[in-house]
């Protein structure tokens, strides 16, 4: 890893905490708590874009670790669910988006496959995992899970460009992967250990539905800040450093 990457991993880092502490408000996901309410997430997605999927990956796992030690303090907890499940996130974030063979026809394909994937998933385990009935209910919020799947590749359709559209699926991927970790993660580790108290006043053995719901909380309170905030972004940085550009390291 050369020089530049550790000086880039170390301000992603810097700013993906001090953002996030400073737009988080306060705000925890209903009912089980515990995963803030975080708009910070486009700072590691431009860099995961800008300078490749290990600059963003790392550089989110130090910022999220910053802001965990200082929002609840418990270190084991961040280092099982939230150092990885950010590592993994951008990390894919940035692999995808730098696939700049991936375009045209293909790609647009990849989009309707990762949203028909990620609306199965979710009704695989909302009706069959936790055994809820396909009623009208169970239908309407299947439809609405599927629309915010599919709402950041319509907005990538949208403005008919392959770079737009790649950076949207990256988003879309990289975030659901997180987040789905995340979820089941707080979910195994409330199992093992009791939550923090700041949060959860120590709460342990959560149900498997908060896996579900902390899931879809984390992504779609976080997917409209990357495919809105993060394209310009990049793209301001693009024009003033012409050398920016991402790579597959």
């Amino acid at each position: 890893m050369r020089a530049r990457d550790l000086v880039l991993i170390s301000m992603c880092g810097a700013l993906y905490a001090s953002i996030g502490i400073l737009t988080t408000l306060g705000i925890f996901a209903p009912v089980f708590g515990v995963v803030r309410f975080w708009p910070a997430v486009f700072v590691p997605g431009v860099f995961a874009v800008a300078f490749g999927p290990v600059v963003g990956g790392l550089g989110a796992v130090i910022g999220i670790f910053i802001s965990d030690m200082i929002s609840h303090g418990n270190a084991l907890l961040s280092l099982t669910v939230g150092v990885p499940s950010n590592l993994l996130g951008f990390y894919v974030l940035g692999y995808i988006a730098a696939r700049r063979d991936i375009t045209g026809s293909r790609l647009k394909a990849l989009a309707a496959a990762a949203w028909v994937l990620s609306s199965l998933s979710f009704g695989y385990f909302y009706f069959s995992v936790m055994g809820q009935a396909l009623d009208l209910v169970g239908a309407l919020l299947l439809g609405a899970v599927s629309l915010v799947m599919a709402l950041p590749l319509a907005w990538g359709l949208l403005k008919r460009d392959d770079a737009t559209l790649r950076f949207c699926l990256a988003s879309a991927v990289g975030l659901a992967l997180g987040s789905v970790y995340i979820g089941v993660g707080i979910w195994a580790y409330s199992y093992v250990f009791a939550l923090p108290q700041t949060v959860m006043a120590g709460q342990s053995s959560l149900p498997f539905s908060a896996a579900i719901l902390l899931s879809f909380w984390t992504y779609c309170t976080e997917i409209p800040f990357l495919v809105v905030l993060a394209p310009p972004i990049y793209e301001a940085l693009r024009r003033a450093v012409p050398s920016v550009g991402g790579s597959n390291r």
